[in-house]
């Protein structure tokens, strides 16, 4: 599995890859620095799961998500921050993003949804290479 990770904090980004790599079925963890990156990598690699944070700067993470979405509608996106309190989770939910889930201690919960997302994609694919 192909995983990308959007997240303005190079040491949450670290953190994350760091924890991600040592998980069986995940090949590749790619990183953005910022949304207007994200963007570009998530529609030039196709990754499975792509991670993203919400504040950030040159573009958020929920315009990085509807610029995503827009061209590749089938990207699997979860929203990753600390906002869960506040509007921001709640704007994020109005704008379509797949899942979000807070940047507290939550390894064991999105990896159990990547896995689960990377079954989707490899029967989906499944299905396509027979028709």
């Amino acid at each position: 599995m192909k995983l990308l990770l959007v997240d303005d904090h190079e040491m949450v980004r670290l953190g994350l890859k760091s924890y991600l790599s040592m998980q069986d079925g995940i090949d590749q963890v790619l990183e953005a620095s910022d949304g207007q990156e994200g963007v570009e990598l998530a529609l030039k690699e196709r990754p499975d799961v792509i991670i993203m944070d919400i504040v950030m700067p040159h573009m958020t993470g929920i315009e990085a998500t509807l610029a995503i979405l827009k061209e590749w509608s089938d990207a699997k996106i979860l929203i990753l921050t600390s906002y869960l309190d506040n509007e921001k989770s709640i704007l994020s939910w109005m704008q379509e993003p797949r899942a979000i889930c807070s940047k507290l201690p939550v390894q064991r919960k999105f990896y159990g949804l990547f896995v689960r997302w990377s079954k989707e994609s490899w029967q989906l694919r499944q299905r396509s290479a027979k028709k």
